[in-house]
């Protein structure tokens, strides 16, 4: 199953060794290539940005999951069609509020999930610079 690593180390063994860490070259950002480093207040206003941004595509998601929270219900309530004659016995709601908090709590995750990929990008692109 493992047949190609000793190739490996073969590879890595043949080939020559680095530069010193006194010959590398210097990183962007230093002080030697004459750019400055940002201060607090720019972070910080980096930050803001990024967290404004991240509640826009959470609340265009959410949005748009809450347009479709029951046919997103109806889809979660499929397995159980599958196995009760009749699934609305099952499913009820003990509280007034009970079935927009379900509609919200639907809205809110399923947003969150098609948000995901927006403020994973908008995290790394905060975080890796």
């Amino acid at each position: 199953m493992l047949r190609w690593l000793p190739g490996l180390i073969d590879w890595f063994a043949r080939q020559p060794p680095s530069a010193p860490y006194s010959q590398l070259p210097d990183r962007p950002g230093s002080e030697n290539d004459g750019s400055a480093t940002k201060p607090i207040v720019e972070h910080l206003d980096d930050l803001r940005r990024t967290l404004i941004r991240i509640a826009l595509a959470l609340f265009i998601g959410f949005n748009l999951c809450l347009l479709f929270a029951n046919r997103i219900l109806f889809f979660l309530e499929a397995p159980l069609v599958r196995i009760v004659q009749n699934p609305k016995d099952c499913l009820q709601s003990l509280n007034v509020t009970d079935s927009f908090v379900l509609a919200m709590s639907l809205a809110l995750y399923g947003g969150l999930l098609l948000a995901m990929p927006a403020i994973l990008y908008y995290i790394a692109d905060f975080i890796l610079p």
